[in-house]
């Protein structure tokens, strides 16, 4: 995003964003400690396996984020905005049994 954008932007849509990619961020950890819970007999077997988990983990979010940031236009189209806080509420509620909450 161009320092134009970023101040063309109300800061509470700025705020309101980066609050939605941090949800990502903790749906993401979430998801690891489940991966580690639904995996915990390969994890006896090496640290390879858990090295190449975060490795996947880490370039879904990665991925997640530029998605995110086309469909949403970083946080201005408010409908897939909407649509963005749907599905990550979703998932913090499917994954609320692995956080560290």
């Amino acid at each position: 995003m161009s320092k134009r954008q970023l101040n063309a932007r109300p800061v509470e849509k700025q705020l309101f964003s980066e609050l939605l990619l941090s949800n990502v961020s903790t749906s993401r950890q979430s998801g690891m400690c489940r991966m580690l819970k639904e995996n915990r007999k390969k994890i006896l077997t090496g640290t390879g396996f858990i090295a190449d988990l975060n490795q996947n983990m880490l370039t879904n979010f990665s991925n997640r984020r530029i998605i995110y940031d086309k469909e949403t236009n970083f946080g201005q189209n408010e409908k897939k905005q909407k649509e963005w806080e749907l599905q990550i509420q979703i998932e913090l509620t499917d994954l609320k049994e692995f956080s560290n909450e």
